[in-house]
């Protein structure tokens, strides 16, 4: 990564995925307890230990961390990036489940629960937008892999394709959305993509 960005290159001596923290850009931090006290990562730690690292490397105030919710077949440890991710400062679009007789119901369900109890720095609750759950998908074994919808990526144009569950609720002003087949990356135990592209200057959602 030298030469390729500007800026000093600093080596930290801890273990984190890109996947594993998401911000709202102005002071907060969203994780699982899950994927950081890992103990695979960074050896036998606990919540103290690692807001103390990572609030000076990225510059947050707070952390804010999900004690529930993970996919089946997933083998991150549950990045948050596959759970629940903010949209806004304001706003965390979550991966939910409303079928009672799926798997995933009780985790999810808790998750729900405490991202309502989390407030924002003014004192507000967030505006929490449930993302539906794909059908269960599994592999070759009868495994299921981690299929969802908040493993999505934010990049530059291209062509738009059916837009699914993000845009339809309007979450990214100015943006279109391309859900392009992820089972190959599913069956690897990553979670499936759904990009969401920025259209500079547009205010408009279109399929």
């Amino acid at each position: 990564a030298a030469g390729l960005l500007p800026g000093r290159l600093e080596t930290v001596d801890f273990i984190i995925e890109g996947g594993a923290i998401e911000s709202d850009g102005e002071g907060s931090l969203l994780t699982t307890s899950s994927c950081l006290l890992a103990p695979t990562r960074n050896g036998k730690t606990d919540r103290a230990r690692v807001e103390s690292r990572l609030k000076p490397l990225f510059g947050v105030e707070r952390i804010l961390w999900l004690d529930h919710g993970d996919l089946s077949g997933d083998d991150t440890d549950g990045h948050i990036d596959t759970l629940a991710r903010f949209c806004n400062p304001q706003t965390i679009a979550f991966q939910a489940c409303e079928d009672p007789n799926d798997e995933h119901f009780k985790p999810l369900s808790a998750m729900a629960e405490q991202l309502a109890s989390m407030r924002q720095t003014d004192g507000h609750p967030y505006h929490l937008v449930p993302l539906p759950l794909p059908r269960a998908i599994h592999d070759d074994s009868g495994r299921r892999l981690p299929a969802g919808y908040a493993n999505f990526l934010i990049t530059k144009p291209f062509e738009p394709n059916t837009v699914r569950a993000l845009v339809s609720q309007a979450l990214f002003f100015g943006t279109n959305a391309h859900v392009p087949d992820a089972s190959e990356i599913a069956s690897q135990r990553g979670p499936r993509l759904a990009h969401v592209s920025s259209i500079a200057g547009g205010r408009s959602l279109r399929p």
